[in-house]
């Protein structure tokens, strides 16, 4: 008996009912790393995965990432506070302060100098908000 190998991945987002098709096997911990930035709160979903033959195409790895249960780890958005300009971000998902500055250094100038603070609070029709917030760098160098 042949085992044929993976001919591409399906990624399914069942709390946004989207699904996604990319090319090659990915594992779950692989499509994190690659599509976190693209699809809001993947990093903190749960996976399951198995492999399914399909006429045509061969087969395909079919992940499905589903939203944590309970409230621990339910952040529904991330606020970007950047003092030095004023301005504020509301991003859906929960971002880290790492994610955010890979993800908004080219539009944000200097964001990736800063220092930050990260706290999460609870907003009535919201839910747990993450609030990060970037301030320069202070002191003297040497």
């Amino acid at each position: 008996m042949t085992t044929q190998s993976i001919a591409r991945t399906e990624i399914i987002v069942t709390s946004s009912d989207s699904d996604y098709q990319v090319p090659g096997d990915l594992s779950p911990a692989q499509i994190v790393t690659a599509y976190a930035a693209q699809i809001p709160g993947l990093s903190n979903m749960t996976s399951e995965e198995r492999v399914e033959y399909r006429d045509g195409v061969g087969n395909v790895r079919i992940v499905t990432f589903k939203p944590r249960t309970g409230t621990k780890g339910a952040v529904a958005r991330t606020e970007i506070i950047v003092t030095s300009s004023d301005s504020d971000y509301q991003v859906p998902g929960d971002l880290s302060p790492a994610q955010i500055v890979t993800a908004y250094a080219a539009q944000i100038p200097g964001l990736s100098n800063m220092t930050h603070e990260s706290r999460v609070e609870f907003r009535d029709g919201v839910g747990e908000v993450r609030i990060v917030t970037f301030k320069p760098r202070t002191g003297t160098k040497g």
